[in-house]
This record gives C-alpha cells, structure tokens and sequence, in this order.
C-alpha cells in the first residue's frame, strides 16, 4: 500500500509540475489519538503545514505532542511524539469556496511510552494512513477544520481533530 501511495503522489507532483504554487497553510489544534482495541484515548496538540501545487492537490506534514496521559490495566500510557506525511486532495464543495472537504493518505509514526510503579518503556510504530476532513472558511485565510485519521497499526488507531488553519499565498 506505501509502494501505491508513493507511486501516486509521484504522479500528482508530476501532473502539477507546471504549476505555480497556490498557496500554503499552517495550523494548530487538539487531536485525539485512540485505540480501538484498547479502548484508549490521548489528548494532543496538533500543528500542521501544508503546500498546494495546485488548487487541488498538495502535501501536508504533521506533528502531534501528547498533552495527557491515558490508564490501561494499571498501566499509564503517553503519547511522546507522532509525525505523519501526506499527499492530500481537495475541492471547495459551496458557491462562496467558503466550505472545502479533502481527503489524505501517507505514512504516520508514533511514539508511546508506558509506566507502571518505578518502571517504564517506550515503543514506537508507523503504518500508512488515510483520512478525510471538512475546512470551514470564516473569510479567504482563516478556517476551521474537523478531520479524521485512520492509522494502519496493528490494533487500528485514529486520530480526530480541531484545528484553526491560517493560509497564506496564492
């Protein structure tokens, strides 16, 4: 699946080669990472930056930084760091360009630590991952933006999202 990804977003580069960028975005939010398996949920701050070649298609790098800590069987569980990329698709879905849905797909890493009494360790994974979200736009350079995240690990992990996004160029 990261081979067809890699394949794609080569060829969305490639389509938009000759164009002029249109504009890049920054934002910050809350992010929820959960577990479905374990039944899990961590708080975490979000920050983002994207780059459009085009209206449509772009890329988009993410860092999320726990801000809480989560209890499974006794167990404290951290999230230290996640860091994902993405190729990423959108389109405005109203008259006024107001409104915008966009879908991603790319690769996420995490690290996770876990303590119990006096001892502690730590892991970390990454997998592909995929997702769609919905961009309000108060006026043509601030948004707000609700997102979900799908992330491949073994026991299905997401991350869904509140950001304010600030864009710039174009």
């Amino acid at each position: 699946m990261f081979r067809s990804f890699v394949a794609a977003s080569a060829a969305a580069v490639a389509l938009s080669a000759g164009a002029v960028a249109q504009d890049y975005d920054l934002s910050v939010g809350y992010d929820r990472f959960g577990n479905e398996e374990l039944n899990i949920g961590i708080d975490t701050l979000v920050v983002r930056g994207s780059y459009f070649f085009n209206d449509n298609v772009g890329i988009e790098g993410q860092l999320n930084l726990g801000i809480s800590d989560t209890e499974y069987q006794g167990v404290d569980l951290s999230l230290d760091y996640g860091a994902g990329v993405f190729g990423v698709v959108r389109s405005t879905v109203s008259e006024d360009d107001l409104v915008g849905v966009f879908a991603r797909l790319g690769y996420y890493h995490a690290g996770v630590e876990a303590s119990v009494a006096n001892f502690s360790a730590s892991a970390d994974d990454g997998a592909a991952a995929g997702g769609v979200g919905v961009e309000f736009y108060v006026n043509e350079r601030s948004a707000v933006r609700f997102d979900a995240t799908y992330i491949g690990l073994d026991e299905g992990s997401s991350l869904v999202g509140l950001s304010y996004v600030r864009r710039f160029g174009g």
